[in-house]
This record gives C-alpha cells, sequence and structure tokens, in this order.
C-alpha cells in the first residue's frame, strides 16, 4: 500500500493524506533526539550529583575555617585583655615606684631610716619592673603571632567562601540546564508517543476501510509460494528493501508491480506509488483503466489514506473475482481472497 521512492520521495508530500512512513521518519528523529537528550541528561545529572558533593565538601573546609578563625580571634581579645590589664597594672607600679623615687638617698640618710632598707627597696622595684616589661613582651609577641593567624585564617575563609560561591554558580547553572534538557527530552517524548497514535489511526483506518471495501471477503493463505514473489524480498523486514520500481518491499504496490512484471510492462512509478495514485499515473502513461475486472489487471480500491492494490488471479462465473495481494492486514503478509468487484479502478497494462 504504502511506498516511497529513493530517488524521489519529496512527490509524496502533495498527497492529502499524511503517509506512515513519513509518520514513522518523523517518530524516528524524535525518539532519537529524546534518546540523545536522555544521554546529555545522565551525564549533567552526573555533573550536578559531582558538584553537590564538592560544595558539600567546600562547606565543610568552610565550616572547620571559620571555627577556627573564630577561635583565634577569641584569644586575640583575650591576649588583648590581658595585655591592658597589665599595661594598666604597669603603670599603678610605676606610679607607686616614682612616688617612692620622690625621696632622695641623702635624705634617707638624713633621717632615721636605713640606707640598705632603701637599695633593698629600689632592687625589687627593679625585679619588679623587669617582670612587668618581660610579661608584656611575651603578650605582645603572642598577640601578633595571634593577630597572623588571625590574617591567615581569615584569607582561607574568604577563599572557601569565594570557592563555594563559584560551585553553587556552577551548580544553579547546570541544574537549570538539566531540568531545561529533561523538559525537551519529554517534549519529544510526548512527540513520539502523538505520532505513534497517528500512525495507529492511519493503519486502523486503512484496515477498515480493507475491510469493508471487498464485499466481505474471507482472506485465506493461498499460494504457498506467495505468488512467486522474490524470496530475498519477502523474507526481508517489511520496507527495509526497495524494488526495482522504487517500492519499498511486502507492500502491496511492490507485490503487484512484481506480478504485472512478469508478463507485461510495468513502468517505474517510484516516488507517486501509492495504490491510490495508480490510476492517476496509468492515465499519465497511456495505460488503460476501467471498471471491469480482467485475469492479470491490477485492482485498485481508494479508499483509506493511501488505498490498497490488488493482482486479480481469477473471474468467477458469479462475477466475483479472485486476488492475490500483500499487507491487506498492513503486517506485511501474502493471502488471496475472492471478493465482489464492485467500486474498484482496473488497470490494464499492455
Amino acid at each position: 500500500m504504502l511506498v516511497f521512492s529513493v530517488l524521489a520521495p519529496q512527490s509524496l508530500w502533495a498527497n492529502s493524506d499524511v503517509q506512515i512512513d513519513v509518520l514513522q521518519n518523523e517518530t524516528q528523529s524524535y525518539a532519537d533526539s529524546a534518546q540523545r537528550l536522555g544521554a546529555y541528561a545522565d551525564s549533567l545529572e552526573l555533573t550536578v550529583q559531582s558538584l553537590n558533593e564538592q560544595v558539600a565538601t567546600v562547606q565543610t573546609q568552610l565550616q572547620d575555617n571559620q571555627a577556627k578563625l573564630d577561635e583565634i580571634t577569641t584569644q586575640v581579645d583575650e591576649n588583648q585583655e590581658q595585655i591592658t590589664m597589665r599595661r594598666a597594672a604597669l603603670t599603678v607600679s610605676l606610679r607607686t615606684m616614682y612616688i617612692d623615687n620622690q625621696v632622695t638617698p641623702l635624705e634617707i640618710i638624713a633621717s632615721k631610716g636605713s640606707l640598705g632598707a632603701y637599695l633593698d627597696k629600689q632592687a625589687y622595684q627593679d625585679i619588679i619592673r623587669d617582670r612587668i616589661a618581660t610579661t608584656m613582651s611575651a603578650l605582645k609577641k603572642l598577640q601578633k603571632k595571634l593577630q597572623t593567624q588571625q590574617k591567615e585564617q581569615k584569607r582561607i575563609v574568604q577563599e572557601n567562601t569565594a570557592i563555594a560561591e563559584n560551585l553553587k554558580q556552577r551548580q544553579a547553572e547546570q541544574q537549570e540546564l538539566l531540568a531545561d534538557t529533561r523538559s525537551q527530552q519529554k517534549e519529544y517524548a510526548a512527540l513520539v508517543e502523538s505520532k505513534n497514535a497517528d500512525v495507529a489511526n492511519l493503519r486502523a483506518r486503512q484496515l477498515a476501510a480493507n475491510g469493508s471495501a471487498f464485499g466481505g471477503g474471507k482472506v485465506i493463505p493461498g499460494d504457498p509460494s506467495k505468488g512467486d514473489y522474490p524470496s530475498d524480498w519477502d523474507r526481508a523486514a517489511q520496507d527495509s528493501l526497495v524494488d526495482k520500481w522504487g517500492m519499498y518491499n511486502r507492500e502491496c504496490v511492490s507485490y503487484v508491480a512484481y506480478k504485472i512484471s512478469t508478463s507485461h510492462y510495468m513502468p517505474y512509478w517510484g516516488g507517486r506509488g501509492n495504490a491510490n495514485e495508480w490510476p492517476a499515473n496509468a492515465k499519465s502513461d497511456g495505460i488503460p483503466t476501467g471498471i471491469t475486472p480482467k485475469v492479470g489487471a491490477a485492482a485498485v480500491s481508494m479508499n483509506g489514506p493511501y488505498g490498497h492494490v490488488m493482482y486479480v488471479e481469477k473471474v468467477n462465473d458469479d462475477g466475483t473475482i479472485h486476488v492475490s495481494q500483500y499487507n491487506w492486514a498492513l503486517q506485511g503478509e501474502y493471502s488471496e481472497m475472492t471478493i465482489r468487484p464492485n467500486g474498484l479502478t482496473y488497470i490494464y497494462f499492455q
């Protein structure tokens, strides 16, 4: 029934009905696109998963480093408090020592005081002053060290923060791309489903047309040699080969073209080979047509989206005709049937 030409497939677009092979080609294209998008989406999901893991790792590092920074900052503050306290104590001590030193050694000698006691007190003050100075120096060194650590830790935290922000941005971009890709995949899957439904509808329409057009004829297997249709064409998957007339194998048109060629001239009708195109093809090629059945003629039904053509094997005395055919049930199968000839167009190849 349905057939494309490998040389001139564009002519099929002139048909008023959408052709099954066109739909199937579109469906395959959409399915391929959906598959490619699915594979791309899977790779994006792996990328997003990897980014999620990296973000989690950097976030953990950032938390740890922030905790260290907080600890060092606390130490800096506590050490600064110690410095402040020590400085205040030093100020008091120095002030006290200054007041004591307002009495000169001569005044001490002139008084009842002891010079030795004075010297002992002076030595004690020197010791206290040295200890305070040493403690202050150690605290300042520690503060400088802590401040250096604090500065370095701040740099690490800032670096971790920048890395985390960059990863989050990439993560958001990849997630958006993944969502768009999955959405496109679903759209193509919906197109595949829609086209499959169109194909099923066309097949159902043609099958219904075949069943109602021929006067309730009973389909039988018939000739075991399948009308001598070439075995390599019959064994191959339907529509996987193109015959010498530009028609796909195991279609009604390919079979009838072959049968005609065994006794008459069969023109090349590739690209305009649907069954419902045959009467017009015959007229343009000067081949006679009519409504009277004859043995060896092609019997064409115009019913359905693309029609059906059969080979007339016999004209019976009761007016019925016995025909052989392919793809009557749209399964690429050979069959025979006896039908009433009403409503058919016959092509009388010369």
